[in-house]
């Protein structure tokens, strides 16, 4: 079973301050058997595709993304890292903006 399938609540973002992170709702990580999923941060919302592998570091994934940010259309890719059980960090790309790291934990 893949150890990052599930929902994974973010802790921090280099995006926004802790003020702003759940200013939106619930700041999170949802990983679906199949590749599909959710994110949400902060300002930023949408849907992700991802693909998973477990390498010689451990297990990892890359994802495309599709939703808004400040309310505009935006888009992007990422990836994320398990870092212990329970724990990951990331970082998401925002095309043509910004490129925050995040960090999350096992809800």
């Amino acid at each position: 079973m893949n150890p990052l399938l599930g929902r994974w609540r973010i802790k921090k973002s280099e995006l926004c301050g802790e003020d702003e992170l759940e200013r939106e709702g619930a700041a999170r990580l949802d990983l679906e058997l199949g590749s599909g999923g959710r994110i949400r941060m902060g300002r930023l919302e949408g849907e992700i595709d991802w693909r998973g592998r477990e390498s010689a570091g451990g297990w990892q994934a890359h994802f495309t993304w599709v939703g808004s940010l400040d309310g505009e259309r935006a888009s992007g890719r990422g990836w994320i890292r398990l870092v212990e059980r329970g724990r990951l960090q990331g970082k998401i790309f925002v095309h043509g903006g910004d490129d925050p790291r995040f960090h999350a934990v096992r809800i």
